[in-house]
């Protein structure tokens, strides 16, 4: 049996996904792009889940 698995269904990581995890954390360093601020995100986050929050209360 393979030691390469992805997430569990009850969200625990397992190594393929710690794998992936450290390759993207690798990217977004490795990245010569000039950071976001962590206010912006937020805002898009927050914006992004009131759209959607919106949407689904209208279905």
């Amino acid at each position: 049996m393979s030691n390469k698995r992805s997430f569990g269904t009850t969200g625990e990581t397992t190594p393929l996904s710690d794998e992936v995890m450290r390759r993207k954390i690798r990217e977004a360093i490795d990245d010569p792009s000039p950071d976001i601020d962590a206010d912006v995100v937020f805002d898009r986050i927050e914006r992004r889940h009131a759209e959607r929050m919106r949407r689904e209360s209208k279905d």
